[in-house]
């Protein structure tokens, strides 16, 4: 299973942005928090324009591979 998490920039290194937690069946059998392996600033407007245009894309491509 894919999964997708959004952490919205700034980012800075270190800092824990997720947990992981994995189940085999319905036991948690590990459980660990997720940091950031690098700083991550916050975009200008055209960057943040093209990464939303990418994303509307990438997702209607998706959307239509799922009906075959």
């Amino acid at each position: 299973m894919r999964a997708k998490i959004v952490v919205p920039a700034p980012i800075a290194v270190g800092q824990q942005i997720a947990n992981l937690n994995v189940y085999r069946g319905d036991s948690l059998v590990l459980e660990t928090p997720l940091y950031a392996a690098e700083s991550v600033e916050r975009g200008n407007l055209r960057q943040r324009a093209f990464d939303a245009a990418a994303e509307l894309v990438i997702g209607l491509f998706r959307m239509g591979t799922k009906k075959i």
